[in-house]
């Protein structure tokens, strides 16, 4: 009998194993489709996302500013290719003529803007990360927590982003709390929308 037990046990832990696996695997394919029909949707039905990213166009200025966009390049090993491949994408263009989709050919996992650049390239970022085909990239968690943060938020208020650039951000933000795979992005962006960036929506 205690063999027999031995033996239920085993069983029942095996199972309690392999259902993990299973939620772990369905987990996983559930947020690689989600990510596979938001392309989908991005070629098929670009309406909303063209909506979105002509408000975002309009709403920010193209000007460069005459501060330093990237910071100073003091990094050495894997860091040093990580800033190159960044300052690649970059090249202190203007926002309107960054191309994020190089971020899958040039790996970057942290950003190298300065406080200038932040608000500079907000309308980049923006227009490409908001409808969520990019949020499996490392970038995508890190320019969240950018525009979550109380520092960036205190320096918003003091740099006076208009109504209407604050409200896209609030759309954003809305947009990856509801609909992101990613849920770490998803519980910032949602936190954020009730700490600070909801009252926006408002308006």
């Amino acid at each position: 009998r205690g063999s027999e037990s031995a033996n239920k046990a085993s069983d029942g832990n095996h199972w309690k194993m392999h259902g993990a696996q299973m939620v772990t695997e369905f987990n996983k394919f559930n947020e690689d489709e989600f990510l596979r029909m938001k392309r989908r949707q991005r070629k098929s039905s670009p309406n909303l996302i063209s909506i979105y990213q002509s408000h975002v166009k309009n709403a920010f200025p193209r000007g460069k500013p005459k501060e330093e966009l990237l910071v100073s390049n003091t990094f050495s090993g894997e860091d040093a290719i990580d800033y190159s491949n960044f300052c690649d994408i970059f090249k202190d263009l203007p926002w309107s003529e960054v191309n994020l989709n190089l971020l899958y050919e040039k790996y970057s996992q942290f950003t190298y803007l300065t406080d200038s650049g932040w608000f500079f390239y907000l309308p980049a970022f923006l227009s490409f990360f908001n409808d969520l085909t990019a949020s499996d990239l490392d970038l995508f968690e890190r320019f969240v927590e950018k525009i979550c943060d109380s520092d960036f938020i205190l320096k918003n208020q003091d740099r006076e982003l208009t109504i209407e650039q604050s409200k896209l951000v609030a759309i954003f933000l809305t947009n990856t709390a509801n609909f992101s795979t990613n849920s770490y992005a998803s519980q910032l962006a949602q936190d954020s929308i009730t700490s600070h960036w909801g009252t926006y929506l408002m308006v």
